[in-house]
């Protein structure tokens, strides 16, 4: 490389280096880092889902951050396709306490889904489903 050739690139640099600077300064943020901090998950159920067991008295939700009472919600929905009667959603004020929706019927056997909704203290809100059995166990084989 020719000494022009190799000044010539310099200055490109030179040229290109603070305006990339300036544009990382005033870019607006990607929406793949905001999708990293979004950690708002169900992390564990009862009754599981998948799971096969008597009529249950509850449905209680553990996630992965604290949620915001007032937009969590459930709905079950049973083998005839309509909706299970529960009472509000609870959270005791500890730690890592799940949300609580009462169930205030016995639940005939069948599969049930449960439809929950929540929202994180930050904003960030989240869904799912899930679906356990009303039944007997079968027995390992």
């Amino acid at each position: 490389m020719n000494t022009n050739t190799r000044r010539a690139l310099l200055g490109a640099v030179l040229a290109v280096v603070p305006a990339l600077l300036v544009m990382k300064n005033n870019a607006v943020a990607s929406p793949a880092p905001a999708l990293l901090r979004f950690h708002l998950a169900l992390s564990k159920s009862e009754p599981a889902a998948n799971d096969t067991l008597a009529s249950p008295k509850a449905i209680k939700l553990w996630f992965t951050e604290t949620v915001k009472v007032a937009e969590t919600g459930v709905q079950i929905t049973g083998p005839d396709k309509k909706v299970v009667p529960t009472a509000a959603i609870t959270i005791a004020a500890v730690a890592k306490s799940p949300a609580v929706a009462e169930i205030k019927e016995t639940l005939k056997l069948g599969a049930y889904t449960v439809a929950w909704k929540t929202m994180a203290d930050d904003g960030h809100p989240t869904k799912g489903t899930f679906v356990f059995t009303v039944g007997v166990k079968k027995a390992a084989q």
